[in-house]
């Protein structure tokens, strides 16, 4: 018994170094991270409406009028992230392809 409590030791304290920290690999932008980023903005340009929308809703105060606000902004956005995704589809082969036209990358956040 003590020769394999001695044993799972030397054997724990050797692999120990071994199991370090995970790391998630980065994933460097290329031209089909631009082309999805663009088609993305393509098809859900229109999802900054109600994202905005929801937005005025929820404030506290005159909530009317920031739901009107937020429908106006959204429109103003979503077209501007349909312009931005045809001009990505359009330019994807050409780099840089790290530098979105709007922030975040698409109307849910970062191009999956």
């Amino acid at each position: 018994m003590k020769k394999l409590l001695l044993l799972l030791t030397v054997l724990s304290l050797t692999a120990a170094p071994l199991a370090g920290p995970v790391r998630a690999e980065e994933i460097k932008p290329d031209a089909g991270t631009k082309l999805r980023r663009g088609i993305m903005n393509i098809g859900f340009g229109w999802a900054e409406v109600p994202i905005w929308v929801s937005e005025g809703f929820l404030a506290d105060d005159q909530w009317p009028k920031e739901v009107a606000l937020g429908f106006g902004f959204g429109l103003v956005r979503g077209i501007g992230r349909t312009l931005a995704g045809v001009w990505d589809t359009a330019t994807f082969i050409i780099p840089p392809y790290d530098h979105p036209l709007m922030e975040p990358e698409t109307a849910f956040g970062e191009t999956p």
